[in-house]
């Protein structure tokens, strides 16, 4: 089951990187002005500013537990479907 912080995180990370890239599925986690991008097909880091490898190790931990879930919402929002 995903968390109420973690579908904050995924509401606001979609909505902020839908003008970036749109073929391909991301999810973003931004906190205090760190951010980590994770691409949703394969769970691999993107890119990533001030969080430590400890805490980029936990983020992708959240991401793959819950990669379906961002997926689907992900394919809902760039289909019109939200």
């Amino acid at each position: 089951m995903l968390c109420q912080r973690c579908s904050e995180s995924a509401a606001t990370g979609f909505s902020s990187i839908a003008w970036r890239i749109v073929s391909r599925p991301t999810f973003m986690w931004a906190h205090a002005g760190r951010y980590a991008k994770f691409w949703l097909d394969s769970v691999t880091l993107a890119s990533s500013r001030g969080f430590s490898s400890h805490e980029l190790t936990t983020i992708r931990q959240l991401v793959e537990e819950n990669r379906e879930l961002f997926l689907e919402k992900w394919n809902a929002y760039f289909s019109g479907k939200r």
